[in-house]
């Protein structure tokens, strides 16, 4: 449908993140921690704040290399249950954890967006837009 209406000029006004958008254009985009600003400002004030604090300095936070979502962990590397974070790593921990949450949980109703959006349009079409001209578009 997304397609349909781009090839027929009809905007359809969605209100999607601006990750989403750029996922749709390529999937294999690499996100920053602004890009989480428009995902979840909660866990970008985190992240934020593990990047710019001395975190072995602080005792009550005990950090390691996986993502909590509905009550389950998910490793954010092999034997991530085991890494724990600090100064030397955080930087890895956070373009770790912004990879995982930006694209595991969409990544089934990206593609499917993807599949049925390139029956009607090829994204070799699209490769010069950004996300913002795409959302234009949308």
């Amino acid at each position: 449908m997304l397609a349909k209406a781009i090839f027929d000029e009809i905007p359809l006004n969605l209100c999607l993140s601006k990750v989403i958008y750029k996922l749709i254009l390529n999937p294999d985009t690499i996100f920053t921690l602004d890009d989480v600003k428009y995902f979840d400002g909660f866990v970008h004030n985190s992240l934020k704040y593990i990047l710019d604090n001395n975190i072995d300095e602080d005792e009550y936070l005990e950090l390691y290399f996986q993502h909590e979502f509905n009550g389950k962990m998910y490793p954010l590397c092999i034997n991530g249950d085991q890494t724990e974070v600090s100064n030397d790593n955080k930087e890895v921990y956070v373009i770790q954890k912004i990879d995982f949450m930006l694209k595991n949980f969409t990544y089934e109703q990206v593609d499917a967006i993807r599949k049925g959006f390139s029956s009607l349009i090829s994204f070799n079409l699209l490769s010069t837009f950004s996300e913002s001209e795409f959302q234009y578009l949308c």
